[in-house]
């Protein structure tokens, strides 16, 4: 075969020129590099386009996916795509293009020259050039969407993809259509039942009534008394007279409360390894009660809770800080970082669980999958309590006149106290100047020896201390015989001011 009948197959099948070159020994006579040099531009222009999609001819219909789309995907969805649209601008569907985003239309169809969308990813606008990072958009690609906008911006309906299924939760409810006198939710539990062949079961006894309202609303049944009272009861109001009186019962509160703690993970100790008690808990624990046999408002019920501090209800907002706490932290300041985004990630999804009914916690690291929470809303939210502590602090509380008396009386009291520990600590100074103590004490083993003295008591006083709390393990005082007198055998008590 001449190098020239080569010619023909290369021409029509340019992307196996390297290959038929290599192999064939033809291109190694003069012809054959005569016709590759003659053939190189066309060659190369093939390889070209290989590389990348040639812009269609000026005349040619531009197509949305094909065309227009992959040039979107290359250089602007990163933060105009499905997971991010940075001011609002989404730029994967012909639908979200068209409407734009914060800054209005970016986009108008059959006039490319006063598209904001060319001026930016051309250059042109002086404030903004997309993209801000990254390779430009090259003229090939502009000229596309050149093309596409004065097209029409013609492609797919793809409205349906931009949005998201509203969950069934989020439908505004909607009250069935029942006959006149009838309760719809007996109906609508009748009509269920009888799909299934079922019906409802019969009528209970006033005995059995009364045992489960009790054990429903009070937690405890009935006594024998209170059961025997409801069945001699012949007034035709007497279940409406009984379920008041159990609602005014104060144990309903404290069982509703039961519940109510369970929801927003309540405990009286910290948790973690140390698990210390919390021993200021109960303000909150009395309030949820109380909310709930005083019938509280619903609105300010959850009002009180998150931002009780600004409407008087300091104890409610107990809520904030019910959660578990770790009290010990880290020395590593990233760790520490960490574990106040648990502490505030936690405090979120109570808040979503609690009063929203919603698990929003997974917008912690992104958009919700399912509900419409994204994760800038989940921020948005964590800022609001971003400035909660876990810790202690005074109630602001009226006084009235009696008790103001009795504070005027313990202030006295502790002054006059504190001015005799001011005189004993001095005297204990002047004691220790006197005595050659040790300067610090060992990490396993401190020893103190004096000379034999009558006393009843033995102090060990710690004066300083260094980055944690000290610990005493073991403690021993010997007399002249060797006998430890401090054992609890020999009748020693031992007290401490403060203990971890």
């Amino acid at each position: 075969m001449s190098a020239w009948s080569y010619q023909s197959q290369l021409l029509s099948r340019e992307k196996h020129l390297v290959s038929i070159a290599l192999t064939t020994p033809s291109f190694f006579s003069f012809s054959g590099v005569l016709l590759l040099i003659l053939i190189w531009p066309t060659v190369a222009i093939a390889f070209s386009n290989a590389a990348r999609a040639e812009p269609p001819a000026s005349d040619a219909q531009i197509d949305f996916e094909r065309d227009v789309k992959p040039i979107f995907a290359k250089y602007c969805t990163e933060c105009h795509g499905a997971l991010n649209q940075t001011s609002d601008l989404r730029l994967d569907l012909r639908h979200t293009i068209l409407l734009g985003g914060t800054s209005g239309a970016i986009v108008s169809p059959g006039r490319s020259s006063e598209s904001r969308l060319i001026d930016v990813v051309s250059g042109t606008d002086p404030e903004y050039s997309m993209p801000p990072e990254g390779d430009s958009v090259p003229a090939e690609a502009i000229d596309i969407l050149r093309r596409w906008i004065d097209q029409g911006a013609t492609g797919p309906d793809d409205k349906s993809l931009a949005e998201k299924p509203i969950p069934w939760s989020f439908h505004p409810v909607v009250r069935p259509n029942t006959p006149s006198g009838t309760q719809s939710i007996d109906l609508l539990l009748e009509q269920s039942l009888a799909k299934n062949n079922l019906a409802f079961s019969p009528e209970e006894t006033k005995p059995q009534f009364i045992r489960r309202l009790y054990l429903v609303a009070l937690g405890v049944p009935p006594s024998i008394d209170e059961v025997q009272q409801f069945v001699r009861d012949s007034d035709p109001l007497a279940v409406e007279s009984l379920v008041d009186r159990v609602l005014a019962d104060p144990r309903y509160g404290e069982r509703m409360a039961r519940h109510w703690f369970d929801v927003v993970r309540f405990a009286e100790s910290h948790g973690f390894e140390t698990n210390r008690v919390r021993y200021n808990s109960w303000p909150y624990r009395d309030y949820i009660i109380q909310a709930f046999n005083q019938d509280l408002p619903y609105d300010q019920f959850v009002y009180d809770q998150i931002a009780g501090d600004t409407s008087g209800s300091d104890f409610a907002t107990g809520f904030l800080v019910a959660g578990t706490y770790d009290l010990v932290k880290s020395p590593d300041i990233n760790l520490t970082l960490m574990q106040r985004q648990d502490e505030l990630t936690d405090l979120v999804n109570t808040i979503g669980t609690s009063f929203l009914g919603l698990t929003i916690g997974c917008a912690r690291c992104h958009d919700h999958k399912f509900d419409p929470i994204s994760q800038k809303d989940f921020y948005a939210l964590q800022a609001l309590v971003a400035g909660v502590q876990f810790a202690d602090r005074s109630i602001a509380k009226p006084l009235g006149p009696s008790q103001q008396t009795e504070l005027a009386q313990w202030k006295e009291q502790y002054s006059d106290i504190s001015k005799k520990i001011t005189e004993l600590l001095e005297i204990g100074r002047n004691r220790n100047i006197t005595k050659q103590l040790r300067p610090a004490v060992s990490h396993d083993r401190n020893e103190e020896l004096f000379d034999p003295i009558l006393t009843n008591a033995v102090r060990f006083r710690i004066l300083a201390s260094g980055n944690s709390e000290p610990c005493i393990d073991e403690w021993e005082v010997f007399n002249e015989q060797g006998k430890n007198v401090a054992l609890a055998s020999h009748g020693s008590v031992a007290k401490v001011s403060s203990t971890l």
